[in-house]
């Protein structure tokens, strides 16, 4: 294994030390000229680093800033409709007439049959429940009446 493959924090600090020692003596050996030239160029690369950490530092703070206000906002919004729906529920409630004895049997009666046939939600029966027989629950596909001519 190369082991620049497994640099842990103790190789990283070695090997950057190595870097900047190889790279302070390659610049002795440039003239003056040249030795200004890699000063401004290097200045240049470190300001404009230093630069967009700042502004990357500053676009995240705004973009926190926004998600927080966001999300109170929304957070705001779900309170007034969830008290909005528990009224209009109330309302509702209030506006219901009250089912006769008779509704409340038939009632009864048709839950009794849900739960009997295991019919879910989207009126589909579960657990491959065929009832035999019962004209409401059967599995085999109802045939449309022939055709007359």
């Amino acid at each position: 294994q190369r082991p620049w493959r497994s640099v842990g924090p103790d190789r990283t600090i070695l090997y950057s030390l190595l870097f900047i020692n190889i790279m302070i003596a390659w610049a002795r050996k440039l003239s003056r000229e040249r030795m200004s030239t890699w000063g401004l160029l290097c200045g240049a690369i470190v300001g404009g680093t230093i630069v967009k950490i700042g502004y990357f530092a500053h676009v995240r703070q705004i973009f926190k800033d926004d998600a927080e206000k966001s999300t109170q906002t929304g957070m705001a919004h779900l309170k007034e409709a969830r008290a909005y729906a528990e009224q209009q529920a109330a309302e509702r409630e209030k506006q219901m007439p009250q089912l006769t004895p008779e509704q409340e049997e038939q009632m009864r009666n048709y839950m009794k049959m849900v739960n009997e046939h295991g019919i879910n939600k989207l009126s589909q029966i579960q657990d491959d429940k065929d009832c035999v027989g019962c004209p409401f629950m059967s599995k085999t596909p109802l045939r449309p009446p022939p055709v007359s001519s």
